[in-house]
């Protein structure tokens, strides 16, 4: 996934493929735009819920999480903005129009997806976490598989996306991103970035002892 906020491209999650091919975050001029629904010939488009709120954000509900999910990600796989944009949450939307950020999809069609479990969240099961895997192909040719947790809630009469959760680094805990709070987002990217950074930097020759000493001690 790339975002650009206010006009500067920053890389969500630059060790997963995943976060490169689903979505682009552009900034768009700071306000909320009435996004149209998607084509309501399809089949998945009459099972689901669509409408348009009082704000002029458009949504896009399903009856069932993983629903939402497999839509949503095939949206990511077609590069539909529309479609994927209805399916967030009616406050991820209002955010990231007031931050001037906006979910763009780039599209793979060498990319392909699994929505494999889900579990309700609450006594009221009014949340849900959905898990996912998404392959495609590197720059290098070669195919990598990232797992992927997505957050829903209920949300204007069917389920809707608020952010996600997936490993950047294997030794440390689970990235967790909320198209809710697209400030807290960048602020986490750009602690990614300087992470990545660091890991990549050539190290000192104090630095290779230090790790070659570490290493024999295991």
């Amino acid at each position: 996934m790339v975002i650009n906020h206010c006009k500067q491209w920053i890389r969500l999650g630059a060790l997963s493929v995943v976060l490169t091919a689903m979505t682009t975050w552009c900034g768009c001029g700071g306000r909320t735009e009435d996004v149209p629904a998607p084509d309501t010939n399809t089949t998945a488009a009459k099972q689901s819920s669509e409408q348009t709120t009082n704000n002029q954000v458009a949504v896009t509900r399903f009856s069932h999480p993983k629903e939402t999910v497999t839509e949503f990600l095939q949206s990511l796989k077609a590069g539909d903005q529309k479609r994927a944009t209805s399916m967030l949450t009616v406050k991820a939307q209002t955010e990231m129009a007031r931050t001037e950020a906006m979910i763009a999809p780039q599209g793979s069609q060498s990319a392909t997806y699994e929505v494999t479990d889900f579990l309700f969240l609450g006594e009221n099961e009014e949340g849900a976490h959905v898990m996912s895997s998404w392959t495609d192909v590197e720059s290098n040719g070669e195919s990598s598989s990232h797992e992927i947790v997505w957050i829903l809630r209920k949300d204007q009469g069917g389920w809707a996306i608020a952010g996600f959760a997936t490993s950047v680094f294997e030794d440390q805990d689970p990235l967790l991103l909320n198209f809710e709070d697209p400030m807290d987002l960048q602020q986490k990217r750009a602690s990614v970035d300087a992470e990545i950074a660091r890991r990549e930097a050539p190290a000192t020759p104090q630095q290779a002892q230090l790790e070659d000493r570490e290493t024999m001690r295991r």
